[in-house]
């Protein structure tokens, strides 16, 4: 199973970045849909995660949704 890159919208839904490549001390690597690198600072305001959260789409699929 692939993990995927979320960042926190403030005006809904998590974003989908990208599939996992690697992270640094400052920064987390994907690749994007159209297969191209990207990275997203860990210090964004808006939130950076590897997991489902509530406001992910995918997030009642998960074990974590009934805790």
């Amino acid at each position: 199973m692939k993990t995927i890159v979320r960042q926190r919208s403030l005006s809904g839904m998590c974003l989908q970045l990208g599939t996992f490549l690697r992270e640094t001390e400052t920064r987390i690597y994907y690749c994007c849909a159209d297969g191209l690198e990207g990275f997203a600072y860990r210090t964004s305001p808006l939130t950076i995660h590897l997991g489902p959260c509530p406001h992910c789409r995918d997030w009642a699929r998960t074990d974590d949704a009934c805790r």
